[in-house]
């Protein structure tokens, strides 16, 4: 990684090999607890990386920038997966990682409303949840 200011470090709750690095020059992670970094460059800028949180239920990593956005890395099991069982995953014809479960939502119109509402039905095993947003 060579000599580089270190902004923020965020460790992952459940694999704690997986560790992601803000610099001032970008992203880093390291799969084997800080043994070796690697700069992150699918999508992400050369900028200043000050601030990241894992989201506890949607298991992505929230980026916070100086002066270019915010950035999802939507969904870091994949990389908790290989930082678990080493590079050699990488190194197999095929390997498949485990789907993260889905959720169908339903658009209808709101009931009750004749303007431009909509409600959105989660389907869920006890029955389904029903969330109407009206949007004007």
């Amino acid at each position: 990684m060579g000599l580089c200011p270190l902004l923020v470090f965020e460790q992952d709750p459940v694999e704690p090999k997986l560790m992601f690095l803000g610099t001032e020059y970008g992203l880093y992670i390291s799969i084997d607890a800080g043994a070796n970094c690697t700069k992150w460059t699918n999508g992400y800028p050369i900028v200043s990386t000050m601030d990241m949180i894992i989201h506890p239920c949607e298991y992505d990593l929230v980026i916070g920038t100086f002066g270019r956005a915010a950035y999802v890395l939507d969904d870091i099991r994949p990389l908790r997966e290989i930082a678990q069982k080493g590079l050699n995953i990488l190194e197999e014809e095929i390997h498949v990682f485990d789907p993260p479960e889905a959720v169908l939502a339903n658009n209808k119109r709101a009931p009750g409303f004749y303007s431009a509402g909509d409600a959105y039905t989660f389907p869920v095993k006890t029955g389904a949840v029903e969330l109407c947003l009206l949007f004007q």
